[in-house]
């Protein structure tokens, strides 16, 4: 074999490695970790992982609390794309933001260089304390808590929704749940990653009725014989209030509450007199703080303790008892016990006797049945307002 070609050969193949190897360390000199990104997270540690550079290479984690990685706090190396920094070995501080870079090098000790630029990483803040519902309106509720060290930002779930505030404070409309988690939370600036502390709980959440309606409060039951009521209404809240007044006197009655659906009164309203009445819901703070909504408008109602009838040819004569706080009385007769009703009279409050003779202006026909109303009115200021209890029956004529 000619030696000349040998050594020709030889130099070409060293030639070819030495340009090869050039290449490589071209490519390791101009490339660098890319997609580094945090994943994961603690109170005293955080992870994060990467995208390889090339196989067979050693990655330097480093972890600073500053950008600029003057003061490191943590140095690791790695041949896998991902890195736990922190935790007992070396604990970082809950709610903090610290800054994270990666390079890389052929061994341990070459690793830490050609590093990519530094992310923000984040530790889970310690646990939102002393959660409490503090207030509530018709369609909304508010929670305060302590400010955790550290925290930037507050989650809260409720009904299967999250909330996010920055401050330890929010008001979170209400969907009929009376509970809900806070978590305590420390966002990057770019806002693109949130460590998350463990959840508080607060219940006996409830919305609050600011002011009920008229049209939404009254009797649920009433045994006028007996003289006994219940008074209930629609609304928000952990409870209702009730006020009676005698109206003549304008002197309250009677005061009651309940933490459900009405209030029971029993001998507390006395026969024959019109009262005035109103409602209004509470909510009870995580202090015990009595929060109540505005009372209603008022509503009227009174109680004959007599209210008799009797039938003679064609006509109906209606007797009742001598009433208090009475305006007007109107006498109501119709053919259809739930429908079309007529008023035949109307009446000055201080009479307690009528008798029907006629209606839609024709007599009382034998063998028709007739049903009446009778409905007592109480005026206060300007404006007349019918009372929630009135007389009802009904009869043949014979």
């Amino acid at each position: 074999m000619n030696r000349k070609v040998v050594k020709s050969s030889v130099l070409t193949l060293a030639l070819m490695m030495v340009m090869v190897f050039a290449m490589s360390l071209t490519v390791y000199a101009n490339a660098t970790v890319t997609n580094l990104t945090q994943t994961s997270d603690s109170d005293n540690s955080v992870k994060v992982e990467w995208i390889a550079v090339t196989e067979n290479v050693y990655y330097g984690v480093q972890i600073a609390r500053d950008a600029g990685f003057t003061d490191i706090v943590q140095s690791a190396y790695t041949t896998s794309t991902y890195e736990l920094l922190g935790g007992y070995s070396c604990p970082l501080v809950a709610g903090t933001s610290y800054y994270v870079r990666v390079g890389y090098g052929a061994d341990r000790a070459s690793c830490y260089a050609n590093f990519c630029a530094p992310i923000e990483v984040v530790t889970a803040p310690v646990d939102a304390t002393n959660i409490k519902f503090t207030n509530a309106d018709e369609k909304s509720f508010t929670l305060t808590w302590d400010a955790a060290p550290g925290a930037n930002a507050y989650y809260i779930e409720y009904n299967d929704q999250v909330f996010a505030s920055p401050t330890n404070s929010v008001q979170i409309p209400y969907t009929g749940k009376s509970y809900a988690y806070v978590y305590s939370a420390r966002v990057n600036a770019a806002g693109t990653y949130a460590a998350l502390s463990g959840s508080g709980y607060v219940k006996d959440i409830s919305a609050l009725s600011k002011k009920i309606a008229k049209d939404d409060f009254g009797f649920v039951k009433a045994y006028t014989n007996i003289n006994v009521f219940y008074v209930g209404a629609n609304y928000y809240g952990h409870g209702l209030d009730v006020q009676f007044y005698n109206l003549k006197k304008n002197k309250k009655a009677y005061s009651g509450t309940t933490t459900g659906d009405y209030v029971r009164i029993e001998d507390k309203l006395k026969y024959n007199i019109m009262y005035k009445y109103r409602v209004r819901a509470y909510i009870n703070t995580t202090d015990g703080k009595k929060v109540p909504g505005k009372w209603s408008s008022w509503n009227y109602m009174i109680n004959p303790k007599k209210c008799t009838y009797t039938t003679s040819g064609k006509s109906i004569k209606l007797n009742w008892s001598k009433l208090t706080g009475v305006s007007k009385i109107k006498v109501q007769v119709s053919t259809k016990e739930n429908s079309g009703y007529k008023t035949v009279a109307t009446l000055k409050g201080n009479k307690t006797s009528y008798t029907i003779k006629k209606f839609k202006g024709k007599s009382l026909k034998k063998g028709k049945k007739y049903y009446f109303k009778v409905v007592y009115y109480a005026k206060n200021g300007k404006k007349t307002y019918a009372s929630d209890i009135i007389t009802t029956g009904s009869t043949t004529i014979r």
